[in-house]
């Protein structure tokens, strides 16, 4: 019943004048709320909705973080793909009462998503645009964003980037408060380094929701202390880059190392 429904307001929709377009948020905020013990059967029709009420899919609307905070809520971000992957290149509230918070949520849970989905790329970029869209004070779900952000960068590349300068200062020093910026420090060469924070910091980083991506990063360190090793590591013997890398096998550095060149690491 949803998809049908839903088909029927977008077509009626696009005969409407920009002022009585507006209503058309607050179906999909009323979809969102019928389906909130089963959220996958919203995610249809929101779809429509986002993909049919704009002019293009180049807009971003109110539509949009409601569509990726229903994905979420029913763990299916592929079904987010889709709209996640269309470039947004415009702006108009005069098809929807877009605010700024309406951005910082979409690209955070769009981040997220496709963070489950290992498009770390993709991710990267979604998460760098919330946590610095340029505002008088930065917002909570930005510093939540820069945090994973950061992760996201060390698992797929290593090494964090610079940020734009016109980020933040005030959440760059915030950042720096935190225990993630001593995990940062440590990687990727001091693994027990790493463990030993995850480990005294366990509690804080699960109720963060973090704990996942600190994992992956930690069993990624390995692979990335190796990588920074390759204008050398073909002098060094086996039990030298064992040491380098703190790893106490040879064997192991030699399944990693023939891994590496196989996913073409080097």
């Amino acid at each position: 019943m949803f998809p049908a429904f839903s088909r029927s307001v977008v077509e009626k929709a696009h005969g409407l004048n920009a002022h009585t377009l507006r209503p058309v948020t607050q179906l999909a905020k009323g979809i969102q709320r019928l389906a909130q013990n089963n959220p996958r059967v919203a995610i249809v029709p929101l779809l429509h909705l986002t993909t049919r009420y704009p002019p293009d899919s180049s807009y971003l609307t109110t539509i949009h973080p409601i569509l990726t905070m229903t994905c979420l809520q029913a763990s299916a971000p592929t079904l987010a793909l889709p709209v996640l992957l269309q470039p947004i290149t415009s702006i108009d509230t005069s098809i929807s009462d877009l605010t700024y918070n309406d951005n910082l949520l979409y690209h955070y849970t769009g981040g997220m998503l496709l963070t489950l989905l290992k498009n770390y790329d993709k991710a990267e970029e979604f998460f760098e645009i919330c946590a610095t869209a340029p505002g008088t004070v930065p917002s909570a779900i930005q510093f939540e964003a820069l945090k994973k952000l950061r992760l996201v960068q060390l698992i797929s590349k290593g090494k964090t980037s610079a940020l734009p300068k016109y980020t933040s200062p005030i959440l760059q020093r915030q950042f720096k408060t935190t225990p993630y910026w001593n995990f940062l420090q440590a990687y990727p060469h001091n693994v027990d380094s790493l463990k030993q924070l995850l480990q005294k910091e366990r509690n804080f980083f699960a109720n963060e929701k973090n704990l996942g991506l600190l994992k992956q990063a930690i069993d990624r360190a390995p692979r990335w202390a190796l990588k920074k090793l390759t204008a050398t590591y073909l002098s060094l013997n086996l039990a030298d880059i064992a040491k380098a890398v703190k790893i106490d096998s040879e064997e192991e550095v030699r399944h990693l190392l023939l891994d590496m060149v196989r996913r073409s690491f080097f």
